[in-house]
């Protein structure tokens, strides 16, 4: 089951647990019991009898509670008194979201359809990983965009700014001892209220950093429609929530895109992903360029630019699609980071782009370089 407009209330995942006041959760079966018993309680709510005493003999000590069983509680409470446990009263008080490891004062609803949430599911969609155990992460060479990976989710599901202070950036933009880079990364992790864990993934020939997440965060992506497993074998699409919104959200869907996978080149610009296909394009290829053509932006058709093996042997077939005619010069009025890092020669001759359109082999061989 997926959300059609990328939004996630608590009523969307019944099975979780969440944590309570210390006081809270005794109070509101406190007062249960003295409107209408045991008996009675157990069946309007469907709380089992061991769960209620054992909520009830709590008193003073955080326990978890299954979403589904707050939800029966508030509505029995909401219908039989005038009382302040109404279900979205309930939601700002919930302290932790997960069984054991997950999100920290939790802000409801979870807004994936916002500019962070359509930028954590590019990440996680092109440089990212949602593994069978609902374990997901994102992995970048540029400690940077790990960060920026972490601020997305900290205000998609705490509604707050993870701040990072100048002199950690410049710490990080110019520190060259990858272990040393790596402590920096988890020191700020800590002040992150949804709890993660940070790795370097390689050392040569650049240092790459992984942050990974609990399985709470991977369970809501695949609420969302993404699947579980290796992308290349699974072939993913693009949420369709995300390919229905406003062209501004399509934006920054797309930036999280070229900077994860994109190349800017002297004369081009182009996006790439890979499949185990030779004859058929990946979706999200074609997603790619169906959220270009929204924003007003003209794209080649698909093209294998690469083939090359892995370490196990296997064939990867890496497909193109690339900028065409004016879409240079549009997609850099809209898309900061392409007008930051868009060479000047691609400004003034993005003619050059178009004279090439149609001709898939003057476009595969080009020189281009990975976007900082």
């Amino acid at each position: 089951m997926s959300m059609k407009n990328g939004i996630l209330d608590l009523e969307n995942f019944p099975r979780e647990y969440v944590q309570l006041d210390e006081e809270l959760l005794h109070e509101m079966i406190d007062l249960a019991l003295k409107l209408v018993g045991l008996k009675t309680l157990v069946k309007e709510t469907g709380i089992s009898v061991g769960k209620i005493l054992k909520f009830h003999a709590t008193k003073g000590r955080r326990k978890n509670i299954k979403v589904n069983d707050l939800i029966s509680l508030s509505n029995f409470l909401d219908k039989n008194c005038e009382n302040e446990f109404s279900l979205d009263k309930l939601k700002t008080k919930i302290l932790f979201l997960g069984k054991h490891k997950g999100i920290m004062n939790p802000k409801l609803p979870f807004k994936f359809n916002s500019n962070e949430g359509v930028s954590f599911i590019a990440d996680i969609l092109t440089d990212g990983f949602l593994n069978a155990k609902y374990r997901c992460g994102y992995t970048n060479s540029n400690p940077i965009e790990i960060l920026n990976n972490l601020k997305f989710v900290n205000k998609i599901f705490c509604n707050i700014e993870l701040i990072i202070e100048n002199n950690e950036l410049n710490y990080l933009n110019f520190q060259k001892s990858g272990k040393l880079v790596l402590n920096k990364l988890r020191q700020i992790s800590k002040r992150s209220l949804v709890r993660c864990r940070i790795y370097k993934v390689k050392e040569k020939p650049n240092p790459a950093y992984s942050v990974r997440y609990f399985v709470t965060v991977g369970k809501f992506l695949h609420f969302l429609a993404l699947q579980l497993g290796d992308k290349l074998y699974l072939d993913p699409s693009v949420p369709k929530f995300v390919l229905d919104l406003q062209e501004e959200k399509i934006s920054r869907f797309l930036e999280r895109v070229l900077i994860n996978e994109g190349y800017i080149g002297k004369n081009v610009i182009y996006i790439r992903h890979s499949n185990y296909d030779k004859k058929k394009a990946p979706h999200l290829i074609l997603n790619y360029k169906q959220l270009f053509k929204k924003i007003g932006c003209k794209t080649s058709m698909p093209c294998i630019n690469r083939i090359y093996k892995t370490e196990k042997g296997e064939t990867h077939y890496s497909w193109a699609i690339f900028l065409t005619g004016k879409s240079p010069d549009i997609i850099s009025r809209k898309i900061e980071m392409v007008r930051k890092f868009m060479p000047l020669s691609l400004r003034k001759n993005y003619n050059l782009i178009f004279k090439c359109n149609g001709d898939v082999n003057a476009l595969r061989n080009v020189d281009s370089h990975y976007l900082p």
